[in-house]
């Protein structure tokens, strides 16, 4: 599967470092060469939020992505002068371009050059920067994503749980002894992010090279020397982990997937997106809107294989999740209405009442469990529950509802004449004239 370009983005950018004449560089820091759109504040915010450190005998240097207080991310590269001064490619990723991308490392590393361009001079114009946007990686990118962690990882399921729950919850990832090749270290955070759905990919802080030198505030870092205190250290060669105990719900919902297999893994981060990005819109953490997303996976797995589910849950879901498709609210709708009709279960039975009015697919799924609960000799049970919506002013309303209701009555006055229960019956009749009178009951109860 293979996917095709969609938009052209163009980017701000600009450079800072010495200008380098006859080969030799000179002179102070300072901006080099900049797009229009580059202002003083981004210069200064990029060069304190985001100076990564050139990658020592390695002509494409290290790189990025970082937060900063003035634009919302910068993608740096860096490369080490023959002086020893780092020249740096800074890059302002709006956010858009960043969701958009969902994770494509493989995209956002075009912008990486082989090797920076020198200039003689200071002040030099630049043109935007265009980005191919090719969108999501496709699932033959993420399955290879994948492939590749997991053979960093050497196939080992609990450190990649580890991982992808410090990523979760916003513990710091050093990774140690890994091989000086940007690709492979690119590769290593593009198998991270694949584990998550695509909406959460766009927020994670990188830099494939650091130092204890340089503060920086990147989450995932690549470093040569001794790892800081109260972060998941990743050793590449002995494929271990080591430092702080971090335990995420998602992130154990995703190992039992992986040991399914790959395919199912893409499945569910893709199946889980729209939950995700919804709980995240309503200002939830990372860490909070992929519990809530695996824990609603669960619910929905156990529905649609008839396992037992709490009832109150099922109702809050069904009334507060806009991210339930229309199969899934009709699932959860014949629970509540199984528990309804079974247990006589008012107060989450009555949202169904707000939830499905009006949705037809949804209306015709409770009419029939109506209808059969009536035939299996529930009509006093159906007539309660029909009663009760069609009194409530956001019930149902309709004639095929006002026909369920008489029939029901009808069956339900029919069982009290059976029993010989006068008082009962008289009682009822009494009730549902006044209750149900603009139901057109005339040609109903003189039956």
């Amino acid at each position: 599967m293979k996917a095709a370009a969609v938009a052209d983005f163009q980017l701000q950018h600009f450079y800072h470092g010495q200008v380098v004449i006859a080969g030799k560089p000179q002179g102070e820091l300072q901006p080099l060469a900049a797009s229009e759109g580059i202002a003083p504040a981004h210069i200064a915010d990029a060069m304190q939020e985001a100076r990564i450190p050139p990658m020592p005998d390695r002509p494409d240097g290290a790189w990025g992505l970082l937060r900063g207080k003035v634009a919302p991310f910068y993608l740096v590269q860096a490369q080490a002068l023959p002086g020893g001064q780092a020249l740096r490619h800074v890059i302002l990723m709006p956010v858009d371009v960043l969701r958009a991308l969902g994770g494509n490392l493989t995209a956002l590393g075009t912008l990486i050059q082989p090797s920076l361009p020198t200039f003689e001079r200071a002040g030099e114009p630049l043109a935007l920067l265009p980005l191919v946007q090719a969108g999501f990686p496709t699932t033959d990118a993420q399955e290879r994503a994948m492939l590749n962690l997991m053979n960093y990882t050497r196939d080992r399921p609990d450190v990649i749980e580890t991982l992808l729950a410090a990523l979760i919850q916003g513990v710091l990832i050093v990774v140690i002894g890994a091989p000086p090749e940007r690709a492979e270290r690119a590769a290593f955070i593009e198998g991270l992010l694949a584990l998550l759905p695509p909406p959460a990919r766009f927020g994670v802080t990188f830099t494939t090279h650091a130092s204890g030198a340089t503060p920086l505030d990147a989450q995932i870092r690549f470093i040569n020397d001794a790892p800081p205190e109260r972060t998941v250290v990743f050793d590449w060669e002995a494929a271990k982990v080591s430092g702080v105990r971090v335990r995420d719900e998602y992130a154990r919902f995703i190992k039992s997937q992986l040991r399914l297999s790959i395919t199912q893994v893409i499945g569910q981060t893709g199946a889980l997106a729209a939950v995700a990005s919804w709980r995240m819109r309503r200002g939830e953490k990372l860490a909070d809107a992929l519990r809530y997303a695996s824990y609603r996976r669960k619910i929905d797995d156990a529905l649609i294989s008839g396992l037992p589910v709490e009832t109150p849950e099922v109702a809050r879901i069904l009334g507060e999740d806009p991210t339930l498709s229309d199969e899934l609210r009709v699932v959860y709708v014949k629970h509540l209405m199984a528990f309804a009709l079974a247990l006589e279960e008012v107060a989450h039975s009555d949202l169904l009442a707000t939830a499905a009015r009006g949705q037809p697919d949804l209306e015709r799924v409770i009419l029939s469990q109506m209808e059969e609960a009536l035939a299996q000799g529930k009509a006093d049970r159906v007539y309660k529950r029909l009663s009760r919506w069609m009194r409530n002013p956001l019930g149902f309303r309709g004639m095929y509802w006002t026909d369920l209701l008489h029939r029901s009555a009808i069956s339900f006055a029919t069982m009290l004449a059976k029993d010989g229960d006068a008082e009962k019956l008289h009682l009822f009749l009494e009730q549902f004239r006044t209750v149900h009178s603009d139901t057109q009951i005339d040609s109903i109860v003189p039956q």
